[in-house]
């Protein structure tokens, strides 16, 4: 993520480059803190058997994106995936 970015500026850097790289994100200002949704699996023809896997990677890439921890909101394999983004310390 780039450094020094404010989380807002941080999550509008990540969804653009998850949609460059066909997830169909958004995100959205919850009460919690933010989530990111993630409409659209690019590997959905192995969701049936990785569905675990390939989750724990989104969650990683997520993370990886918006500078800080994420957590998944809903069962592995459902969707839309929801992440929420844990606030910055």
């Amino acid at each position: 993520p780039p450094s020094g970015q404010h989380l807002t500026g941080r999550l509008a850097t990540a969804v653009r480059r998850l949609n460059e790289l066909a997830y169909h994100a958004r995100w959205e200002a919850r009460s919690g803190g933010p989530q990111i949704f993630l409409t659209h699996c690019p590997y959905a023809a192995l969701l049936h058997d990785h569905a675990a896997s390939l989750c724990r990677f989104d969650a990683g890439l997520v993370s990886a994106l918006v500078g800080g921890p994420v957590t998944l909101m809903t069962r592995p394999g459902v969707h839309p995936c929801v992440f929420a983004v844990s606030p910055p310390a």
